[in-house]
């Protein structure tokens, strides 16, 4: 097995997580590699200082307070971020525009104009009908020649 994996491997082998196989090849590992030998006494300290400091204990008052507290802190920060966008659009140049009244009656009639061109092109020339062709009616009747 190669180093980085062995080193991979040190904190289950600390906590005693790995086959007795692993736990064997770690051990060999470790009695010739320095590196993973400190590395495996700074997860030691790091156990120990974890298992000394236990949390903190906190009194009924805490938890009672603490609704209260985050509300404050909460407003605060609602606060600061109300005066960071006020500076922050301060300097902008986009402003109301005026006479929204008229652009929103024009589209209907342009739309409308529009629309009448396009069917006085399609239906003027249907109209038009001097010119057609003369058919011959007892043709379309008659077999063709033998």
């Amino acid at each position: 097995m190669d180093h980085a994996k062995i080193k991979d491997l040190l904190g289950a082998f600390l906590d005693n997580e790995l086959d007795d196989l692993l736990k064997a090849e770690i051990s060999s590992h470790l009695s010739s590699c320095q590196n993973c030998q400190e590395e495996l006494a700074l997860l030691r300290k790091l156990d120990e200082f974890s298992k000394d400091n236990s949390p903190v204990s906190q009194d009924e008052d805490f938890w009672n307070t603490f609704p209260g507290r985050i509300r404050s802190q909460v407003s605060q920060n609602d606060l600061k971020i109300q005066k960071k966008e006020a500076k922050m659009f301060k300097d902008s140049f986009i402003t109301g525009q005026k006479g929204r009244g008229r652009k929103a009656l024009a589209f209907p009639i342009a739309f409308l104009l529009h629309a009448s061109l396009i069917a006085a092109m399609v239906v003027l020339p249907l109209m038009n009908s001097s010119n057609l062709p003369q058919v011959e009616v007892y043709s379309a009747f008659l077999a063709p020649p033998p």
